[in-house]
């Protein structure tokens, strides 16, 4: 097994902070075609016309709708965070009055994981190709400032 990952030089990381807001909506009970239809469908028609809006993305489960809206890199997330909790606000009277009011939050880049590895093999079993992964690649990786933290 090659460990390619040595050869690889670090440039610096700059400071890019990707203005991203996700709104959570929980109605417990309701089906994922009732979310999607009563909860996600409305929010996502009210939010659509929030200024400096790159793009939306959306997603409803059982019980869960969840809202992720992308913004410009120019964009003061602040003022757009106001703007989406002031759209939000808006709205809640058209949700069931037995649901909690949609959340709404600002995400951190540094909270999503930067490196994801997939690793299978033909030659070797599991339990062996575990060992091999803990061994050449979490031991030394765990040992780099800042890996594991947020």
């Amino acid at each position: 097994m090659e460990q390619f990952f040595t050869k690889l030089q670090i440039r610096g990381t700059p400071d890019i902070s990707v203005p991203i807001i996700n709104v959570e909506a929980h109605y417990a009970g309701a089906d994922a075609l009732y979310m999607e239809k009563e909860i996600t469908t409305r929010i996502e028609k009210t939010l659509k016309t929030v200024k400096i809006l790159d793009y939306i993305t959306s997603q409803s489960s059982t019980g869960e709708s969840s809202i992720t809206l992308s913004f410009l890199l120019s964009t003061d997330i602040e003022i757009a965070l106001n703007d989406v909790r002031s759209k939000i606000s808006d709205i809640t009277y058209m949700f069931p009055q037995n649901m909690k009011a949609p959340s709404v939050a600002k995400l951190d880049a540094d909270s999503f994981p930067s490196l994801f590895i997939s690793v299978e093999s033909d030659q070797y079993s599991d339990l062996a190709l575990t060992k091999i992964v803990e061994d050449n690649l979490q031991t030394p990786l765990d040992k780099l400032e800042s890996v594991g933290q947020s």
